[in-house]
């Protein structure tokens, strides 16, 4: 178990866990110099994890203002000894196909990924939650939409096909824009947590979901193959739910949030007329008939 003063990676000493989930948690720490940083730490004990380990993998070198840069990465045992980086593939490879793995890395057993990146101040869920007990209805327009804006761009970078991940000029889809996942930093926001990012294929696909429910693009539940603007409708959920204080949901079981995104039954009606236009168009069924950017 960690506890605070603990220095799980070189340098990095942990102060306080800001976070716990399903799959790991996020600690505050201090970095080398006295920095301040935010280590999360995802069990490998599910293929969710090694998931989110070949994501972050794959867009480790991305790199723009409103994208929460990754510092470091680190794989671990469960002596919180750090492997050495030369075993990652052959690790991860061996986790997908199930084959023997060279006799010099049989007893290395990864059971944590450890993953570096700036401490921000708070996500926007928290900031809604703090205008709302200001008996305020969401976050003010004139602030959010400034941060709506940090977000997009963000988002356009990364859904553009100019990243080289090894492969040529792809375009990558982050897969779950939520309000926490929105980090406020010095006034601008930054989307971070790239656990399910995806490569888009040249015909603006790629495979598999993933998500939270309330936010996911249909085309994700209905053909299990999300769009280069799965994240554009994402954003517009958050939109919504930033600007009027609740998701744009008659009935917000679960069956019916999916529902409603599937049939495309969102209640947009919380909104001014001229809001309504432009997010009913960022959330239609149809991917193509969406924003270009």
């Amino acid at each position: 178990m960690r506890r605070k003063g603990d220095e799980p990676i070189p340098g990095f000493r942990l102060v306080e866990r800001l976070g716990r989930g399903a799959f790991g948690e996020v600690w505050k720490a201090t970095g080398p110099g006295g920095t301040w940083a935010a280590l999360k730490f995802i069990s490998l004990f599910r293929k969710a994890g090694w998931k989110e380990f070949r994501a972050l993998q794959r867009i480790k070198q991305v790199r723009h203002v409103h994208l929460t840069p990754i510092t470091g990465i680190w794989l671990a045992d469960d002596q919180g000894r750090v492997l050495d980086q030369a075993c990652w593939e052959p690790l991860a490879w061996q986790e997908q196909t199930d084959a023997s793995l060279p006799a010099e890395l049989a007893s290395l057993v990864p059971t944590e990924v450890i993953v570096a990146m700036p401490l921000g101040e708070k996500d926007l869920a928290a900031r809604l939650a703090e205008c709302r007990a200001a008996g305020q209805t969401g976050i003010p327009l004139a602030e959010l939409l400034g941060h709506m804006k940090d977000a997009a761009e963000g988002l356009d970078y990364l859904n553009t096909p100019r990243h080289d991940l090894g492969d040529g000029p792809l375009a990558v889809q982050h897969g779950d824009v939520k309000p926490k996942n929105l980090l406020l930093l010095g006034g601008s926001v930054q989307v971070c947590d790239f656990g399910l990012a995806r490569v888009l294929s040249s015909d603006g696909t790629t495979t598999g979901i993933g998500g939270s429910p309330a936010y996911v693009a249909p085309e994700c539940l209905r053909d299990r193959k999300p769009s280069l603007t799965a994240d554009q409708y994402s954003l517009a959920i958050t939109y919504v739910e930033l600007r009027t204080g609740e998701l744009p949901f008659d009935d917000t079981s679960h069956f019916a949030i999916l529902e409603a995104h599937v049939r495309g039954s969102l209640n947009l009606t919380r909104l001014p007329p001229a809001e309504r236009a432009v997010v009913a168009r960022a959330t239609a069924q149809d991917p193509s008939t969406r924003f270009a950017n």
